[in-house]
């Protein structure tokens, strides 16, 4: 649902409580994932790379196709998986380089 009005008028007092219990989930995710008691991962964007502006504005300048766009995406993305398995991550990220402009904290000064 894209309206908030709409979302929060559906809303059911059950859509904020889990099917199962939080021990049940750990169990779950722990037996899938068998990850460390503190794995590692990535949180926000990884730095946009001058290759990647390059390709972003060619592409919104109509000089490079959509499918060599998703090319470009798709090699940034594996350069910063293999990065991160290189790092022992253990919870990968693509790196979110589809974003364009990163959020910025400007507005807790």
């Amino acid at each position: 649902m894209h309206s908030r009005n709409v979302s929060s008028i559906a809303l059911k007092g059950s859509d904020h409580r889990r099917a199962t219990n939080v021990t049940v989930r750990l169990d779950s995710q722990q037996k899938k994932l068998n990850l460390s008691i503190l794995p590692t991962t990535i949180i926000g964007s990884f730095p946009q790379t001058v290759e990647l502006r390059r390709v972003r504005r060619e592409f919104k300048a109509n000089k490079i196709s959509e499918d060599d766009y998703v090319k470009a995406i798709k090699e940034e993305i594996k350069k910063v998986v293999d990065l991160q398995e290189e790092l022992d991550i253990d919870v990968l990220v693509h790196g979110e380089p589809e974003v364009s402009r990163p959020f910025c904290f400007g507005h807790l000064q």
